[in-house]
Parts: structure tokens; C-alpha cells; sequence
């Protein structure tokens, strides 16, 4: 028999149909902001300016359907998301989504080891840019913690 999109459910048993779009928006939403902190609402009126479905599909079927779903957790998609975006050489992304990874739970040496791995694939300068650039993201990350703390 073919399978069909109403017959695909995730690990949590959630079908993934027109009735459950509530669902899928609200748990796109949530892990939206957990990657994006503080420029979530900045992104989400970009997206919007640009296409409000794009935005909707983004939220829903992006961050509600795929990235949220319990087969992988949130810290090891992000590194993922991490290692594919420093090999296409996407810088803008590449820095949201490793403060994503860190704002989700990733330490400095899981974002540091991906640049590792990523010397098997790349040349040794672009693993060079890509490890500076990652340590400038983790600095980054760093001192608005410590602005945190100290306000």
C-alpha cells in the first residue's frame, strides 16, 4: 500500500494533518524563538515583509514539522544546521544558527568539534575561516551572557 501524508504521525503520535495546524504553529513558534532569542521578532517581520507564507511554512512546516519533532534533539539538528551552512559558506545563517545551537544547549566544544569534523571536507583555509568565525560567535555569545548577569 502507498503512504500518505495523513498516515506519517512523528514519534509523539501527532498526525500530520490540516487539523493539527494549531499545533504545528505553536510548537514552530516556540522553538523558533528558543533558536532565535532576541531577534526572533526582527526575523519573523523580515520573513513577513517578504511573503507572509513564507513565514507560515517556515513556522509551521520548518520549525513545527521538522525541526521540533523527537527523533533528534534540538542540540544535534542545530549542529547539523551548523556544519551544512559553514560548508555552503553562508555566514548570515551559519552565525544564527550556531547562537542557536548555544542558546538550545550546544556547548563551545560540540560548535569546535563540528569545525573539526569539517577539515575532512573542506580545504584548510575555508576550515580556518570557519573555525574563526565560529569562535567569534562563541565570543559573541559569551559576553551577552555576561551583559545578562551583570544588568
Amino acid at each position: 500500500d502507498d503512504v500518505t501524508a495523513s498516515d506519517i504521525t512523528t514519534r509523539d503520535d501527532i498526525q500530520w494533518t490540516a487539523d493539527n495546524l494549531a499545533l504545528w504553529r505553536e510548537r514552530g513558534e516556540k522553538l523558533c524563538r528558543q533558536v532565535y532569542g532576541d531577534k526572533y521578532e526582527s526575523l519573523m517581520e523580515r520573513v513577513s515583509n517578504i511573503s507572509p507564507e513564507l513565514k507560515a511554512a517556515m513556522l509551521v512546516e520548518g520549525y513545527g514539522k521538522v525541526l521540533s519533532r523527537d527523533t533528534l534533539p534540538i542540540v544535534e539538528r542545530e549542529l547539523c544546521i551548523v556544519a551544512m551552512l559553514a560548508v555552503k559558506n553562508k555566514p548570515r545563517q551559519l552565525e544564527s544558527h550556531a547562537l542557536g545551537a548555544l542558546r538550545c544547549g550546544a556547548l563551545e566544544a560540540d560548535l569546535q568539534r563540528v569545525v573539526k569534523l569539517l577539515g575532512e571536507m573542506l580545504s584548510p583555509e575555508r576550515c580556518a575561516e570557519a573555525g574563526a568565525f565560529i569562535d567569534n560567535v562563541i565570543h559573541k555569545f559569551k559576553k551577552k551572557q555576561t551583559c545578562k548577569l551583570t544588568s
